[in-house]
């Protein structure tokens, strides 16, 4: 206890901003802000803590890092903090008047240091094994049909699902970058993935463990562990619209829908940092285990799911939903004691191994409308839209590179693409051209695109854009279908007038593109990108849009 110092965050307002933006304004009274936003400071301070971190968000206008009158008059005046103000990333820098590299304003307003780290004993032995024990207590396990768990690990076990050895994917945002993607195995050197943990395990009691991403088996298995779930992300953007999980891509899914009409009994494992409507993928699975985000000791998990070589419990269930699970994905506003409250678990629910973990099938209704799912934005916030993939392609033959992480290129370096900044870190991507041999950039989706009726109005695939170099051959803008159906147009014209380093709008008429030739009722891709020049553009958003939202527009002349 004397040896550790506990940091209360972030102070202050930081959940009630308008809308619920991230970083937004939270516009309270003074009343609802002591008793609301402050209650839990003075008792985290009277317990000891020592750290207190200041939040992005603004007070009433008031940005929180330049807050003297909350910082100074009340958290450490009136609340009687006597600990250290921590600056949360760069959030100084949002201070009128200040930059990430100088802010005085926000030391004056009572910010003590910017962030900072002791890193001498990472990885030790003591803080692996606190580590792999919080992994174990914290899953919860909501379904356990004919108690299928735990597995005994003398058997042949198939580990399938693009999480099961995915360190980005266990240990979330803020890891090691801002969203934690981008990585690579080698920048965990000290770290366990649950495929590593669960081969380890099962290979020591003498069974067989195997492992396949999409389940395809040398040898049919005993049962199958699906691991699959979010994707790291952060704050901006890992922010949804509501709860659904990967919406338009059902391939986690149809992955444990077909090792179950296989005859495999599938234990279903989901990462997530927040709850989902999954009610599909629970139905589909035998066992489901929420396993949140693991972090470097991914061994903890195969401590619970697996058993011992004599067939008893290693490791039993011991947590329990820290919040309440959605019973459709609209449920956003599902908390404990609020009236109406139905949740589809309820607070602190999770069976262990003494419970019947039998449970009937759960409704696959979700509430969201189609139109709800694919909006008409394809790439915002430096990812592509749910549904929606990256790829980069390069010569006739050669198969296209799907971009899951930045940076990302054509073997042959013919194209690269890299995340760079425009409004926010990370929130846009810059795809190069070396001009070495034809390349394209392009967005797809398995679930095919009907624009057929925007396509008869004025609506425009409109891209918010930076050129960075300028081509000096063909540059052209398309669309394909799966069959086959492309349509191209030349942009040499308009990216003529365009600064270079400037972020501007472009504009292409959804008709021109259909004159050209592109059925509308069934794109596979809504845009390509294309040049055999070299030739550097970044990109922050595409979508569908109308002509006001886009500074220079297309014509259908010429093309």
């Amino acid at each position: 206890q004397s040896h550790v110092i506990v940091s209360v965050k972030h102070f202050l307002g930081d959940g009630g901003t308008t809308n619920g933006k991230d970083q937004g304004d939270t516009r309270v009274s003074e009343a609802v802000l002591r008793d609301l936003h402050g209650a839990g400071y003075p008792p985290a301070i009277a317990a000891g803590a020592q750290s207190v971190m200041a939040s992005y968000n603004s007070v009433n206008g008031a940005k929180m890092h330049g807050n003297r009158d909350l910082l100074t008059d009340v958290l450490k005046g009136r609340m009687h903090f006597d600990g250290f103000v921590v600056g949360d990333w760069n959030g100084h820098g949002q201070v009128p008047g200040c930059t990430n590299e100088n802010c005085a304003a926000a030391f004056m307003a009572g910010v003590d240091v910017l962030l900072g780290g002791k890193f001498d004993q990472l990885a030790s032995p003591a803080h692996r094994a606190v580590a792999r024990q919080a992994v174990r207590e914290s899953l919860v396990l909501l379904k356990n049909k004919d108690r299928l768990l735990p597995l005994d690990p003398r058997r042949r076990l198939l580990v399938a699902g693009d999480g099961a050895d995915n360190l980005s994917k266990q240990t979330g945002g803020w890891t090691l970058n801002w969203q934690g993607t981008g990585t690579v195995r080698a920048d965990y050197p000290n770290a366990d993935s649950i495929w590593d943990g669960l081969r380890t395990q099962v290979e020591a009691a003498g069974g067989v463990a195997e492992m396949s991403v999409d389940g395809r088996y040398r040898q049919k298995p005993d049962a199958a562990i699906v691991v699959f779930g979010e994707d790291a992300y952060a704050e901006f953007q890992g922010d949804l619209p509501n709860l659904l999980y990967r919406p338009g891509d059902d391939t986690d899914l149809q992955l444990i829908r077909r090792l179950k009409a296989e005859g495999i009994p599938v234990v279903a494992v989901f990462l997530s940092g927040r709850p989902l409507w999954v009610n599909r993928e629970i139905n589909a699975a035998d066992a489901f285990v929420a396993a949140w985000l693991p972090g470097s000791e991914g061994a903890g998990i195969a401590d619970v799911l697996l058993g011992t070589a004599q067939g008893k419990v290693a490791h039993d269930f011991k947590g329990k939903l820290g919040f309440s699970w959605p019973k459709d994905a609209l449920q956003a506003l599902n908390n404990a004691g609020q009236p109406g409250y139905s949740p589809q678990f309820a607070l602190g629910h999770g069976l262990t191994y003494a419970d019947q973990g039998d449970l009937a099938a759960l409704p696959e209704v979700s509430g969201i409308t189609g139109l709800q799912v694919i909006p008409g934005v394809y790439f915002a916030r430096g990812k592509p839209a749910p549904g929606m993939n990256l790829y980069l392609g390069g010569p006739a033959g050669q198969p296209p590179v799907r971009v899951d992480t930045l940076p990302a290129s054509l073997a042959d370096g013919s194209l690269v693409a890299t995340a760079v900044d425009h409004r926010a870190q990370e929130d846009s991507v810059r795809l190069a051209w070396s001009g070495k041999a034809g390349a394209r950039a392009f967005f797809s989706t398995e679930n095919p695109l009907d624009v057929s009726r925007e396509s008869n109005g004025d609506v425009m695939l409109v891209l918010a854009l930076r050129p960075d170099v300028r081509a000096q051959g063909k540059v052209s803008i398309g669309v394909d279908c799966r069959q086959g159906c492309p349509a191209q147009l030349a942009i040499n014209d308009q990216l003529e007038g365009l600064k270079l380093g400037e972020w501007t709008t472009l504009g292409v008429p959804l008709k021109c593109l259909q004159k050209a030739g592109a059925d509308m009722t069934r794109l596979q891709s809504p845009l390509i990108l294309e040049t055999a020049s070299a030739w550097q553009v970044s990109l922050s958003r595409v979508s569908l849009g109308s002509g006001s939202e886009a500074q220079h527009v297309l014509g259908c002349a010429g093309n």
